[in-house]
């Protein structure tokens, strides 16, 4: 828009979705994210991370969790193909949740 002669444009970082629905859709979830279903970790990683279904689709195939999520790594989100870009947004959003079962970089466990 325009103030006082200067155009004025707002930028989104990050997700956009994020910004304007993400504290609506958390409110629907279970307050402790531990006790989340396969189903409402599906829902977050969409609605609040911003990831495509296909990659929240790999979650619900490895039946992932609140617990499980909860101790989650890169290295493990990379193994059951999810691509680098979405397990560097959950890894962000899951350590905010107070989870996140090591380093971004820990080695998968064999």
């Amino acid at each position: 828009f325009a103030a006082g002669g200067v155009v004025v444009r707002f930028a989104c970082f990050g997700s956009c979705r994020e910004h304007f629905a993400g504290s609506i859709n958390m409110a629907a979830l279970p307050p402790d994210p531990k006790g989340w279903s396969v189903e409402d970790v599906k829902r977050w990683a969409m609605e609040v991370v911003g990831i495509k279904e296909e990659h929240a689709a790999k979650l619900v195939q490895q039946e992932i969790d609140g617990e499980a999520l909860s101790e989650m790594t890169e290295a493990r989100l990379r193994s059951v193909g999810v691509p680098l870009g979405a397990a560097v947004k959950l890894m962000k959003k899951i350590e905010g949740l107070g989870g996140g079962g090591g380093s971004s970089s820990a080695a998968a466990p064999a």
